[in-house]
């Protein structure tokens, strides 16, 4: 039998060959290029800074936390003026500085308190979604909201989803916490959205 070279179809086979590569490239690049997640409207994602090694590992086979699980959670509030507080605190430390070895008075503290209607505003947003405030502290360094509420409560507030382990002895929020934009620089972070912060992790810090 005499083979023949056909010359049309192996044209077509290559093209339709290239075709397919490209799409599968197409397909591979998209996926390696997604865009990361957006916040929703209106708000910005604050960071927490809990080691995703120790939460991957401690809720490793779990579930979504019971929606009725009650957990009780501390709003971080910041201090005015952050900056000239701390660099006026580095030069305590400067001989050089006319600063140096001064302690702040309660007076001089007073220009660093966040006004109680930031507070009241933190507290009007959670209750809106059935959070109860259990205390509020306003201090010159900074103060906390005691909060508590189901961890359903929570996740809608702040757009967060939150596991637990399969032996039900771990929990921790597995997205970034959203808050309202308007809180930007107010909120400093939250703790007890999770149970492993003590493990590695921070109140949080806000995603620029």
């Amino acid at each position: 039998m005499k083979c023949t070279y056909d010359s049309r179809f192996f044209t077509r086979f290559t093209a339709a060959a290239t075709a397919v590569i490209l799409a599968l490239s197409c397909c591979s690049a998209s996926s390696i290029t997604s865009e990361p997640p957006q916040p929703a409207k209106g708000m910005i994602f604050l960071k927490t800074r809990l080691d995703p090694k120790i939460r991957a590992e401690a809720l490793a086979g779990g579930h979504p936390a019971p929606a009725d699980m009650l957990v009780k959670v501390h709003v971080y509030v910041t201090m005015l003026h952050e900056e000239d507080f701390n660099r006026i605190s580095q030069e305590t430390l400067d001989h050089r500085s006319p600063f140096f070895g001064h302690n702040f008075t309660s007076d001089e503290l007073k220009k660093y308190v966040r006004p109680i209607s930031d507070y009241e505003s933190i507290e009007r947003w959670l209750t809106s979604y059935g959070i109860k405030i259990l205390s509020a502290g306003s201090e010159p360094l900074g103060g906390t909201i005691r909060a508590q509420g189901t961890v359903a409560q929570f996740e809608a507030a702040l757009k967060v989803r939150i596991d637990q382990s399969p032996n039900k002895q771990w929990f921790a929020n597995i997205s970034q916490p959203q808050i309202p934009a308007g809180f930007k620089g107010v909120i400093a972070g939250f703790a007890g959205l999770d149970n492993l912060s003590a493990f590695g992790g921070g109140p949080g810090e806000v995603i620029q």
